[in-house]
């Protein structure tokens, strides 16, 4: 079933809401996800370079005389060049350092940056198959081992998660273990102290290929760059180089790409007003998307599934995206659904984001996870089904939740806490306070209240973290489960399961309604202030129904 079906499916279970359709130019992850690799239409400008598999490097790069490598391209054309890529793929590794250039692929054509080369020369070694000579190495250190239990990237769930090497038998990515004893059917290890590569399924008649490149494509200080229309796949990234695909610098663009298969991170990028428009994100290593002081970023329609394939810890670093220590973030309409993490995570002294009318769909971690961090504005966003928390705000302050939907998530539907962390930054106040939370739909499903709010420390009151007001808690059936957790230690805490007697100190307008009658019970919220109704696609102040446009 698709997931715009599935999450339809959930809202008409908790009442016929009827969809709301936002202004054209508001974003929504319905529409998330690129175009088919081959059927992006680009136009070519005169003057522009051309790559082609069928082409010599020792040719003028006309589109009669094409080069062979985008290596070649990149050296050869001059700062501002279009260089169009015939399709096929290439396997390459390429750097464009300090020269603007577009690389895009010719219209309706598949180009395809790939990883890996194909593998013969299997003998039978028992119940396994075994390739001799294998010379390719890549690093495998962990530069996390010594940074203590809690910050190790691997753990016991994949001890190899950290090993960059990859076997693809017929396009399926093959599971990598420790050693020869280990390999069965659908696995592979190598051995490169005896050179040798094993692989549990029959090769006979197959098509093998192993990753023997490291990293596709790196945006090197290459300001106003853009990459459009193009895939990348099967890179042996290793930790310490971040992403396969690497954008770091300024004005850069990312639209119609796919990042897929990658043994770390599709891409990285670091620099100001980047924008990652329409790509998808699928089965990478660790994370889908990954950013890291980048101010200004527009990260917008992007597809986000099946990353941390390998099975990295969730924490530090896991799922379908993280950006840290970054400003003026705009995460808009993108859709992040099973992946083995959260699936948007924002984290160490990010400021002043915008995370509208995303989806956060069968994530094992958080839905939506905001860390450490201040002046975040959460609105119209859908989480469901995700394996903690729906919307989980960590150690931050001045948070504004508006008009969120949170389903069936297996903790919280909105999590609210303080920890016992120092504060790093004397700009970013890790204290929570300031937390608006309007407007939202929540249903519960899961081990916790549907809204929590407490300081482990036991420092602040819950009412010092937030104010809640005008959200919509359904109860399913006869369910007697807690509504809302409102801890004042000074008092011994406060755990509520019914708004009853507690609106006039905490929830004043929220309303509490089963879920045969859920409809009736999305009515007019709070009015909506003009950045919110913006995002919503509405006129400020007017009075929308809660939750989520869907």
């Amino acid at each position: 079933m698709k997931v715009v079906a599935v999450v339809v499916s959930i809202v008409t279970a908790v009442g016929a809401v009827a969809p709301r359709q936002a202004a054209a130019q508001v974003e929504g992850w319905r529409t998330a996800g690129p175009l088919p690799i081959g059927t992006a239409a680009y136009p070519v400008p005169a003057g522009a370079f051309f790559v082609s598999p069928q082409g010599n490097d020792a040719a003028n790069g006309s589109q009669s005389a094409p080069w062979r490598t985008v290596g070649r391209a990149v050296k050869a054309a001059p700062a501002g060049a279009v260089i169009v890529l015939r399709g096929g793929v290439y396997h390459e590794s390429v750097e464009v350092y300090g020269k603007r250039l577009t690389l895009q692929a010719y219209p309706r054509e598949a180009v395809w940056f790939d990883g890996t080369e194909p593998v013969s020369g299997w003998v039978r070694d028992g119940s396994i198959w075994r390739r001799d000579g294998w010379t390719v190495r890549f690093d495998n250190t962990d530069p996390t081992a010594g940074g203590g239990p809690a910050w190790h990237m691997v753990g016991s769930e994949n001890p190899v998660a950290n090993w960059p090497d990859q076997v693809f038998v017929d396009g399926r990515q093959q599971r990598q273990v420790a050693g020869r004893d280990q390999v069965v059917a659908g696995t592979f290890a190598v051995d490169y102290n005896r050179g040798t590569l094993y692989l549990g399924s029959d090769p006979t008649g197959r098509d093998v290929r192993a990753t023997t490149l490291a990293e596709a494509l790196y945006l090197n200080m290459a300001h106003g760059s853009a990459v459009l229309g193009i895939g990348f796949r099967r890179y042996a990234t290793p930790i310490k180089r971040v992403g396969a695909v690497k954008g770091f610098g300024n004005d850069l663009r990312f639209e119609n790409d796919v990042f897929a298969d990658t043994a770390l991170a599709g891409l990285s990028i670091k620099g100001d007003r980047i924008v990652v428009r329409h790509n998808s994100f699928l089965r990478n290593g660790q994370l889908g998307l990954h950013g890291h002081r980048t101010q200004g970023a527009v990260v917008t329609g992007n597809l986000m599934e099946g990353n941390n394939w390998e099975r990295f810890e969730q924490a530090p670093v896991s799922g379908g995206m993280k950006i840290t220590t970054s400003s003026g973030l705009q995460l808009i309409g993108n859709r992040s659904q099973r992946n083995r993490g959260p699936g948007l995570w924002l984290d160490e002294s990010v400021s002043d984001a915008v995370i509208a009318r995303n989806l956060a769909w069968e994530n094992t971690g958080h839905g939506i996870h905001f860390e450490i961090s201040a002046r975040g504005l959460l609105v119209g966003n859908f989480a469901a089904d995700n394996g903690r928390n729906g919307l989980y705000v960590n150690e931050s302050s001045d948070v504004r939740m508006w008009n969120n939907t949170a389903l069936r998530n297996g903790e919280s539907q909105i999590n609210i806490i303080d920890g016992a962390r120092e504060q790093a930054d004397p700009n970013m106040p890790w204290n929570v306070s300031g937390v608006e939370v309007r407007n939202n739909v929540l249903q519960g499903g899961g081990t916790g209240p549907l809204i929590s709010v407490q300081d482990l420390t036991g420092r602040r009151t819950a009412a010092q973290m937030a104010t809640l007001d005008y959200n919509v808690y359904i109860r399913m059936g006869q369910s007697r489960e807690s509504l809302i957790k409102w801890i004042d230690r000074s008092r011994g805490g406060g755990t509520y399961t019914s708004l009853k007697g507690i609106q006039a100190q905490i929830e004043g307008h929220g309303r509490e309604v089963p879920a045969e009658n859920a409809q009736s019970g999305l009515s007019a919220g709070a009015a909506l202030p003009s950045d919110v109704a913006g995002w919503l696609g509405t006129q400020a102040g007017a009075r929308n129904v809660a939750g989520a446009p869907y």
